[in-house]
């Protein structure tokens, strides 16, 4: 969970705020929609809070460990095709030879 700011760090935001012209103004408030709306899905997803807390090294850490299980299971799925293949294959044979 994330502390509150303390009334000192809503004085700077408020300095900084005060510093921008209007488009600053309307970037910023967008970008409070998307943080709003990333923090609701972070709520909603523990994948996406557990994400959101690695850094940028360690998410590419994170998506090649992805992709490696991701291969590991394709091949896990291709052998157990052709073990399901060669067993039919077996039982077929066993059926035509009674």
């Amino acid at each position: 969970m994330h502390e509150a700011l303390e009334s000192r760090h809503w004085r700077i935001l408020r300095l900084f705020l005060i510093s921008l012209d209007e488009q600053e103004m309307k970037n910023v408030g967008e970008q409070l929609h998307r943080e709003l709306a990333a923090r609701r899905d972070c709520d909603l997803n523990p994948v996406r809070l557990f994400f959101s807390s690695l850094t940028a090294e360690d998410l590419e850490l994170a998506r090649q460990a992805i992709l490696n299980e991701r291969a590991a299971r394709r091949q896990e799925r291709r052998l157990l095709a052709v073990l399901a293949r060669t067993k039919s294959r077996k039982s077929a044979r066993s059926e035509s030879a009674r």
